[in-house]
């Protein structure tokens, strides 16, 4: 199953809208915001490098592939809502289809080597300017990177190749949402409408596409009626949604019940989805996060384990370490799931070079800088200008010259 969108743009998007309107808004963001750093000059990262460091000299060095090699990690990311959870999505094939016969750029997302997959989506756009495909996974890579303009032009692109393509619909009003999450409130206000007018488009040109659905339901929970939203229309997104999917209608209802500050009624649509799902690891996820944003941390952690215990758990593996993190619960564990994550196929909701990052932050924080440095160095070798891992290196490099600067 799912659980809001991947980054919380939409919760952010309506909160910057309400603040025009003097509405109260008052649910929280589900997943951290994305960002990415530098060291001094032995910690500066050149694309595709590998890099070793000594325990002893406390120096960090490129060293070549037989000492430090990368692992090629395989999958397929989440179309859309999937930052939901939803184990409906179609894996990913790597397949060899790229620009220059490497891997699809979808494949390329999926790893998380999205400075790959631009590049080859910038040459194959080069040959073929106008694969609305093409359009709509640049959008998408530069979603990961938050270049919001970008991924709107991109978007838009994908649009007007293909404007009865509900995906490429769905895929511009996300972008629009992530812009609005950054905007000052009249602006997020006007990219609001932006938003729901893409979400409605796609549902009216697939009225068979639940991310759409799901999507278009959770603007209207959570927007103000001046820019659209509307309870009673989430509820007839929840009653399409009931014949096309039937766990997530449930937790479009649980939505709409939190938003009532009907708690118990929540709880009780989401434990549905888990078992109209039969368990899917997502509708755990879901029910986890609704416990962490309620207060209830033991009662998030065995919603947790049962995800964990699924059949389909490694979708939810990222998901599961964030929340651990964001609870301040348990970060042995969270540091866990993401090697075990970064070991296997990865997906494109969960970039792997974000992995790497969080991963890298659990060790500072347990004082393991050079650990720490591998980490944040392995995300920008994966995406360059993921500012959060470069502000980190950054972090550690004033950190190491102040230490050497000590008599």
């Amino acid at each position: 199953m799912r659980s809001p969108p991947v980054n919380g743009a939409l919760f952010r998007l309506v909160q910057n809208s309400v603040l025009v309107f003097g509405a109260a808004m008052a649910f929280a963001p589900m997943w951290p915001i994305r960002t990415a750093g530098q060291m001094a000059d032995a910690f500066k990262v050149q694309p595709g490098q590998i890099w070793g460091c000594s325990a002893s000299t406390a120096a960090c060095f490129p060293a070549s592939s037989s000492v430090v090699q990368r692992a090629e990690k395989s999958s397929f990311r989440w179309i859309p809502s999937a930052s939901r959870g939803h184990d409906t999505r179609r894996p990913a094939v790597v397949a060899s289809n790229g620009a220059n016969g490497g891997p699809a750029p979808e494949s390329l997302l999926a790893q998380g080597r999205v400075d790959e997959a631009i590049s080859s989506l910038q040459l194959e756009l080069t040959s073929i300017p106008t694969d609305a495909d093409s359009f709509n996974l640049l959008c998408r890579a530069y979603l990961e990177l938050t270049k919001w303009d970008e991924a709107i032009e991109s978007c838009q692109e994908a649009v007007t190749l293909e404007p009865s393509n509900s995906s490429f619909h769905l895929w511009l009003g996300r972008a629009y949402g992530q812009k609005a999450r950054h905007a000052k409130f009249l602006s997020a206000a006007r990219l609001a409408k932006k938003v729901r007018d893409q979400f409605e488009i796609a549902v009216r040109l697939d009225p068979t596409n639940r991310e759409a659905h799901a999507d278009l339901a959770q603007f209207y929970v959570e927007a103000p009626g001046i820019v659209g939203g509307g309870k009673d229309k989430a509820e007839e997104q929840a009653r399409e949604l009931a014949t096309l999917d039937p766990p997530e209608a449930a937790i479009v209802q649980a939505w709409i019940a939190e938003k009532n500050k009907d708690l118990a009624a929540a709880e009780n649509h989401l434990l549905a989805a888990v078992n109209l799902s039969g368990g899917q690891a997502g509708t755990w996820l879901s029910l986890a996060e609704f416990y962490s944003r309620t207060g209830q941390p033991d009662k998030m952690q065995d919603a947790l384990d049962h995800a964990l215990a699924a059949n389909n758990h490694t979708r939810v593996l990222m998901k599961a370490a964030q929340m651990l993190m964001g609870s301040k619960r348990n970060s042995s564990e969270a540091a866990q799931l993401l090697r075990q994550y970064l070991s296997g196929p990865t997906v494109e909701q969960s970039p792997a070079f974000e992995a790497h990052y969080l991963l890298g932050t659990l060790y500072e924080k347990d004082g393991n800088t050079l650990a720490a440095a591998q980490e944040f160095r392995s995300s920008l070798n994966l995406a360059k200008a993921y500012a959060p891992a470069q502000k980190a290196l950054d972090r550690l490099r004033r950190q190491m010259a102040s230490n050497l600067a000590q008599p």
